[in-house]
């Protein structure tokens, strides 16, 4: 039996362990003798032919291992590789001595539990197993253990990807003077940034959940409607993350208008719905740039701007005590309201305020986990100050509505 199916075996055994309550160390056994059956069965030879040249691969050949995804192309784009932003999300979550801390007293606790599995797999019974069990002094709680300590340090693991992501970001960007690493602390900054800034080329490193919703470091969900808000000045989007294929469909990205949009997807040996390697991001780029595939029309620098992304809302005497909120107007993702930031001015496009339109302000997903619990606001009116065209108006039509005396939302009216 080759090593990468004992370690699929184990953490197979950590989410089974999780969820049992007082299973005895004969039903663990059964379990093992069960799974190793099935191993076999499939003719481990062949994995360990494609863990050898999964390895091969990552020494010699990483090309082959990371591709692009042609989401959608834009007609008659113009190669041009300069200005692009690279966004990293968990700008404010520095990985600590604790965390890493953390992390090597799991991975030594992972390395043991990994050695002791390897012995009860010399078992082909379950009573040989359990016999085994005894005279190593082994039971089922030190799964369960293992997995309450990794669930504990998920935040510690979240803290070691971003830093890896700046990491291979700096790498990325190291031979290309014009390109510039952007890092924010949730997806309301991205939007801000672009407008400001006219942002034409823009790729970003996410998570992703296995129904493709992105998320930042936080757990911060990005809307549904996060890239059609996108200004018309960006005309290229890259998107690095898990589960591409499921991100492409959960924000319809294939949909965009006047954008270019790549996703990245992985070769042979790697399982389709592997985890996509941080690694591998500088490959991905390079691939991007080998395939022609990272394109964007000229864009006139002095116009770069409109006039129509010009405007902007504020809100005034908002006081946010607890988790954040996300905005939108007429269902078009605006931004991100944090606590220490909840009067900062807001960018939008001008188009956003005609007619009559609706702003309305709700927790974001990660103001919703066990964690953070839900938003409080203290108890006092607040206005949102508009800019449109450089006409400015007050509004004060807010209505509030709550739940248990917490925030749920809030409705801003013309």
């Amino acid at each position: 039996m080759c090593r990468l199916n004992i370690v699929a075996l184990l953490f197979c055994l950590l989410a089974w362990a999780s969820s049992a309550h007082a299973d005895s160390v004969l039903t663990t056994c059964q379990q093992l003798v069960e799974q190793k059956a099935a191993i076999q069965k499939e003719k481990s030879i062949g994995e360990h032919v494609s863990a050898i040249k999964l390895a091969y691969k990552l020494i010699f050949d990483r090309q082959s291992l990371i591709k692009t995804n042609e989401v959608k192309r834009l007609e008659n784009s113009v190669l041009d590789q300069s200005d692009l932003s690279i966004f990293t999300l968990g700008k404010n979550t520095p990985f600590t001595s604790e965390d890493k801390s953390k992390i090597n007293k799991i991975s030594s606790m992972q390395k043991i539990s990994f050695q002791r599995i390897r012995i009860l797999l010399k078992a082909n019974t379950p009573e040989e197993c359990v016999a085994i069990a005894s005279s190593i002094q082994w039971t089922p709680d030190e799964l369960t253990h293992l997995q309450e300590e990794k669930n504990a340090a998920l935040e510690s693991y979240r803290h070691q990807e971003t830093q890896e992501s700046i990491k291979v970001a700096k790498k990325a960007i190291k031979s290309h003077p014009t390109w510039k690493l952007v890092e924010v602390n949730n997806w309301g900054e991205i939007l801000q940034e672009v407008r400001v800034n006219s942002t034409s080329k823009m790729i970003i490193m996410a998570h992703s959940d296995p129904n493709g919703r992105l998320f930042d470091s936080s757990r911060g969900e990005f809307p549904s409607s996060f890239f059609s808000s996108l200004p018309p000045s960006v005309q290229f989007v890259g998107i690095y993350s898990c589960e591409s294929n499921k991100v492409a469909s959960a924000y319809g990205l294939n949909q965009l208008s006047n954008m270019e949009v790549v996703t990245v997807s992985l070769g042979a040996p790697f399982n389709v719905t592997a985890t996509t390697p941080i690694i591998l991001f500088s490959v991905w780029t390079h691939e991007l740039i080998k395939d022609s595939l990272l394109h964007s029309e000229h864009l006139d620098k002095n116009n770069s701007i409109s006039d129509e992304e010009k405007c902007t809302i504020r809100f005034n005497d908002l006081h946010l005590v607890k988790g954040d909120l996300a905005i939108s107007i007429d269902g078009k993702a605006i931004g991100v309201l944090t606590g220490d930031h909840t009067n900062e001015e807001q960018l939008v496009s001008c188009s956003y305020l005609t007619n009559t339109p609706t702003i309305f302000i709700e927790p974001t997903h990660a103001s919703f986990s066990l964690d953070q619990s839900v938003v409080e606001l203290l108890d006092s009116n607040f206005t949102v100050s508009i800019n449109h065209h450089h006409n400015f108006q007050t509004l004060t039509n807010v209505k509030i509505f709550n739940r248990d005396g917490f925030f749920r939302s809030a409705i801003i009216k013309f």
